[in-house]
């Protein structure tokens, strides 16, 4: 549906974003792909290939993210659409080049706007307005991600603190008694 595809490429844009936030990421963004080569060298979340385009063959895709990698010497990752016929070529082709899966993540959509409901005692969200404020982020998803098995080294790149704060983002951290405890960051669909 067009809302799924929305949601995908609103993920392409946002994985963009954390590309450009690690200033020594390598990006190729074409209309049919985008390829970030981040400075960890962790092949899921730091090295990572996503289609754009789903007129762009699986095939096709595959060997141009392999040369881009290639030329890094990094291991990669594709992200696909489980359950999403457009994604079937491509999930064959990365599957007859060797790739296994590795982590499944669902793109989620809202599909109306939230009751707004208390904090509880001792909650405090805070949206971020300085660059100043980005550690506390990074620290809660060097936190959060590990328990999907994700080396924290993934996040160290990410220090232009400002692209939390650029037009269209909205990055917040919630805190429980003073303490980061929790994180979240909207862009525009």
């Amino acid at each position: 549906s067009s809302e799924l595809q929305r949601a995908h490429l609103n993920l392409v844009d946002s994985s963009r974003l954390f590309y450009e936030l690690d200033p020594g990421a390598a990006i190729e963004a074409e209309p049919g792909w985008f390829f970030g080569a981040g400075s960890a060298t962790h092949p899921v979340i730091s090295n990572a290939a996503f289609r754009r385009d789903d007129g762009v063959g699986g095939e096709d895709f595959v060997a141009r993210a392999s040369e881009f990698f290639a030329q890094r010497r990094r291991r990669f990752s594709i992200w696909l659409r489980a359950g999403q016929d457009a994604d079937d070529d491509l999930a064959a082709a990365a599957e007859a080049a060797g790739f296994q899966a590795v982590y499944e993540m669902p793109e989620m959509l809202l599909g109306a706007p939230l009751a707004t409901e208390p904090l509880p005692a001792g909650a405090e969200l805070r949206r971020l307005t300085d660059p100043e404020q980005a550690p506390d982020f990074w620290r809660v998803a060097k936190a959060a991600y590990a328990s999907n098995g994700f080396p924290p080294e993934v996040f160290a790149g990410y220090t232009r603190h400002e692209g939390l704060l650029a037009e269209g983002v909205a990055a917040f951290v919630a805190c429980l008694d003073g303490e980061p405890a929790s994180i979240a960051m909207t862009m525009p669909l």
